[in-house]
């Protein structure tokens, strides 16, 4: 009980935990790492999207 400084990952252990989380890292497909906002509005709401767009639209060239 005198001793309770925390003990440090061997080299061994240090290894071992960066191998894990490089495993993991590559369980996750990558189109799940990076996605825009612009994608994932487009995916659940389309509806949202081209009202948004209309809006920015200036009116002269909504009717062409």
């Amino acid at each position: 009980m005198a001793d309770e400084t925390p003990k440090l990952p061997t080299k061994e252990g240090l290894k071992r935990i960066q191998d894990s989380i490089q495993k993991r890292r590559e369980k996750i497909p990558s189109d799940r790492l990076v996605k825009s906002i612009d994608e994932i509005t487009r995916e659940k709401f389309p509806e949202v999207l081209e009202k948004d767009i209309a809006a920015k639209t200036p009116q002269k060239d909504r009717n062409l």
